[in-house]
């Protein structure tokens, strides 16, 4: 269908009206991702060493939430993969590990601290508990392992692994995925060099083809923090022939202001992070996905009031917009509980507006990705384009599209789309509440704030259907649904 233009008038007090035209091309697609898998989640697992926190698994409403982003990966990793101990029993002591990491002096490069790097158990009970979870709300687990048990030779140690992989084989529990080490290249005074990584993940792959039960899992590594060294190390090692998911993490900063939330640099700068990664696994590892396997704002585990709020949403849909456009795989949030940067809070196991967002994402945006562009000079209207996502929004015909859009302006905009005609089209616009309090941990859709009705049901994200123009107030997001775009790249 060519070209479609959209056209955004921007009012702005003591000035004259300027336009800015965004273009749609619906004859190409960018990329085609998996629509359902597309966006994850994850939990770390310093929460299991703090005995879960405030998180109650059993909580019919946290299952509610859980459920609806079904279905979906969850990560269970972190920092602190690389300290924890499976035991089959449940007792909490183990003798056998009471020197381990007594090598380990510095951990000056991790963001937390150094006293939260101690060794600790995760008992066979809750294990259990995990897996019930993640099984009752229909996610696939990935599970991160201690990568930091070591031998004499400074070879990775299985002993536990083994362990763990027996008492899932004994359960029969599915997993989808095994993950060796977190972030290796910010290991601190123990050094694991990138070729001894790929070495290790050569020898884990050798183990789990003794199980048949793990012939098809996803191998994922060497999930980095840092540049690109590491990275490229690993595979120019090997690694590529045993590891089916090339991942990497990202976070904006460590310390939050206002301006980074709403800036167009700072969003951008996500583009060269995920352009070298790409690039280099073309090259290195042409035959694995490319996950961004960690992921949220602020590397510090959040800040309340500010990465939990509606304020945050910016970056995360970006963020989200970007790594579909650019081409990667999958995107696992970090994370579903835990700290202040979550999609459930922290305290009360509610809703954060986060989670509202996502939610809408995993509805609406399909798995085509097509190319929307815009003579915004400033960059701040923020833009993207997809086919619509057909299996969870059944109520759309084949060829009809959702563009989401940011408006990072202080003033608001009103969006013409010109080619709709008289067409009618739905508009999901989500604000802060109260309006234009964007430190609010409430939002709402199309003015109706979003509120679980009872443990067992979600809100009606009900649209508002229209024509002719949308006003988008300030720092403000929305979806729109183009039922009638007939886009035929959108009708397979």
């Amino acid at each position: 269908m060519g070209f479609i233009h959209i056209l955004f008038v921007v009012a702005c007090f003591r000035c004259t009206v300027s336009y800015v035209t965004i273009k749609i091309d619906a004859d190409k697609v960018l990329q085609k991702l998996d629509d359902q898998m597309f966006l994850g989640t994850a939990f770390d697992t310093l929460l299991l060493k703090n005995h879960w926190e405030n998180f109650n698994s059993s909580s019919r409403s946290v299952q509610t939430l859980g459920r609806a982003l079904s279905p979906s990966y969850f990560r269970i990793g972190g920092t602190t993969a690389d300290f924890m101990v499976f035991q089959d029993g449940d007792t909490m002591s183990s003798k056998s590990m009471e020197n381990h990491f007594n090598k380990i002096q510095n951990f000056s490069q991790r963001p937390y601290g150094k006293s939260n790097y101690d060794t600790f158990n995760l008992t066979a009970q809750m294990f259990d508990q995990l897996y019930s979870f993640t099984s009752t709300v229909g996610w696939d687990m990935i599970y991160n392992l201690n990568a930091l048990l070591r031998q004499k030779d400074g070879s990775w140690n299985p002993s536990n692994a083994l362990k763990l992989f027996n008492y899932v084989t004994k359960k029969n529990y599915k997993i989808r995925g095994w993950e060796l080490g977190n972030e290796p290249d910010l290991y601190g005074e123990i050094k694991v060099s990138p070729e001894q990584m790929a070495a290790d993940f050569r020898h884990l792959v050798q183990i789990l083809a003794n199980y048949p039960q793990f012939k098809n899992c996803i191998i994922m590594g060497p999930s980095v923090a840092g540049g690109i060294s590491y990275f490229k190390r690993f595979f120019e090692a090997g690694a590529a022939k045993v590891v089916t998911t090339a991942s990497f993490h990202h976070y904006y900063f460590g310390t939050p202001n206002f301006k980074e939330f709403i800036s167009p640099d700072m969003m951008d700068s996500l583009i060269e992070r995920i352009a070298e990664f790409k690039s280099t696994a073309n090259v290195l590892a042409s035959e694995a996905e490319v996950w961004l396997a960690e992921t949220s704002t602020d590397w510090t585990g959040g800040q309340a009031g500010w990465t939990d709020r509606y304020l945050a949403g910016f970056l995360w849909l970006d963020k989200l917009g970007l790594s579909a456009k650019y081409g990667l795989d999958v995107v696992l949030r970090q994370c579903f509980y835990g700290f202040h940067f979550s999609l459930i809070n922290h305290e009360d196991l509610k809703p954060n507006p986060d989670y509202w967002l996502t939610l809408l994402y995993k509805n609406l945006v399909g798995g085509k990705v097509l190319s929307a562009t815009t003579d915004d000079s400033t960059g701040k209207v923020r833009v993207y384009a997809h086919c619509i996502n057909h299996v969870r929004s059944p109520q759309y015909k084949p060829g009809a599209m959702t563009v989401y859009i940011m408006n990072l302006n202080t003033q608001a905009i009103e969006l013409y789309l010109p080619q709709a005609g008289q067409d009618e089209f739905d508009v999901y616009l989500l604000e802060s509440v109260p309006a234009g309090a964007v430190f609010s941990r409430d939002v709402s859709l199309n003015g109706v704030t979003l509120v679980m009705p009872d443990e067992e049901h979600l809100p009606d994200l009900k649209p508002q259907r229209q024509t002719g123009y949308i006003k988008m107030p300030s720092l403000t997001m929305a979806f729109i649904v183009l039922p009638t775009a007939n886009a035929t790249l959108c009708f397979n």
